[in-house]
């Protein structure tokens, strides 16, 4: 009778012994199933942020063609067996494109792969792109900002309502840059920047002397800084040769396409823009103003595209319509240097995310905003940013502004 009861004893325990380990083992195969799933997920969620990372690459930077891409709206593609630099296979990315070269741009992104625990992940991200707006800062630079003189200073205003001053003066006269340096922005001697000043991530702000820096510091900047391509409207075209005017010369260019070598302006001589006029200057030097000479823009817009230095000094810049946004100067990737000395009030933006040295001195005033690899201001220099290009800035490129995953 013993023998049996410890016989049964031994059993139970036993069938419990099998169940708690049978528990166990159902537990972390579950565990397991569970991990393996939720890393295949983030895989998937990697491929499909992979392809919208392709898709605004190729919006920004790969001509925006969409070449090899099919269809119309939307553009579509997909990427099989995506391999990452360790040519480890990951799985396939599906991608379209909705209303490519419009205001707003959308994107659709599906990273799938093949489970090892279950049906196929797939997981999906859609984006919503904008145009980039190239004048969104008083100053912006991808390397570093130098403000240091007497009385510089970055502030705001509104061209739609009327000139600059009075009641028309605002703090939104931020300085941007990506750089990273130590200082990347230095605001000394009598300057005061009347708005935030914000460098790349473990960039730092220097503010010595009497200077003032009247806003927020950040250090969080990454600003996409599109490179300029000249439109083959101009680029197709034949040269002019240069541009030399002197004495009281002048030169009158309507409405229209022009292609030159340089432009060179000396004593009283004047270029006169009558009218939307877009102008191309190939060489290097490719813009000069000195002593009373004039680039004077009159009833419209004028664009300006150059691939070489500009020097401008004196008034050699007089936008008669007064708005920012009616003239911008171009700057293409081999531009190295450009000069604004004593030009007064210039009314306008300049764009050149890479010119190497980008210096403002004397008694230059500029209504509008500039775009530089490192941007210098010195003497009494002042940059007066015109918030209404936060609405009529020119564009180049996309960036995204919503993101939703799923």
């Amino acid at each position: 009778m013993k023998n049996g009861m410890a016989l049964i004893t031994v059993i139970i325990i036993t069938l419990l012994l099998f169940a708690i380990i049978g528990s166990f083992l159902f537990l972390t195969t579950n565990a397991r199933i569970i991990n393996e799933r939720y890393h295949e997920n983030l895989i998937a969620l990697g491929l499909a942020e992979a392809g919208v990372d392709y898709a605004i690459w190729e919006i920004n930077f790969g001509g925006g063609d969409f070449s090899g891409w099919s269809g119309t709206n939307p553009k579509t593609t997909t990427i099989n067996n995506f391999q990452d630099a360790y040519s480890s296979v990951y799985g396939d990315i599906a991608i379209s494109v909705y209303n490519p070269g419009s205001h707003d741009v959308a994107i659709i992104s599906q990273g799938t792969l093949s489970s090892i625990t279950g049906p196929t992940v797939s997981r999906r991200v859609r984006v919503l792109l904008k145009e980039h707006k190239l004048f969104k800062y008083a100053i912006l630079a991808a390397e570093i900002i130098d403000i240091n003189g007497n009385e510089n200073k970055t502030d705001s205003y509104d061209s739609s309502l009327g000139p600059y001053g009075g009641a028309n003066i605002g703090t939104n006269g931020d300085i941007i840059t990506n750089g990273r340096e130590n200082p990347a922005i230095s605001i000394q001697g009598d300057a005061a920047v009347n708005g935030d000043a914000t460098t790349g991530p473990g960039g730092t702000i220097s503010v010595g002397g009497s200077a003032e820096l009247n806003g927020t510091p950040g250090d969080d900047a990454e600003v996409f800084m599109p490179s300029v391509i000249v439109p083959e409207s101009l680029t197709s075209l034949s040269s002019g040769g240069a541009i030399s005017l002197g004495s009281s010369d002048s030169l009158e260019l309507f409405t229209g396409n022009y292609k030159y070598n340089s432009l060179d302006l000396t004593s009283k001589a004047k270029l006169i823009l009558n009218g939307d006029v877009n102008l191309y200057f190939t060489q290097n030097p490719s813009i000069a103003t000195g002593a009373q000479s004039q680039i004077v823009v009159k009833n419209g817009e004028a664009n300006i595209y150059f691939n070489g230095d500009v020097s401008i000094t004196g008034q050699g810049v007089l936008n008669e319509g007064g708005y920012p946004s009616n003239l911008t100067f171009y700057g293409t990737d081999s531009v190295t240097n450009i000069s604004l000395a004593g030009i007064g009030a210039f009314y306008g933006c300049f764009y050149a995310p890479t010119a190497e040295y980008f210096y403002i001195s004397g008694n230059s005033n500029i209504y509008g905003s500039v775009v530089g690899k490192n941007v210098s201001l010195t003497g009494n220099a002042a940059i007066h940013y015109d918030e209404r290009l936060m609405e009529d800035s020119p564009t180049i490129g996309y960036d995204p502004y919503a993101w939703q995953e799923k």
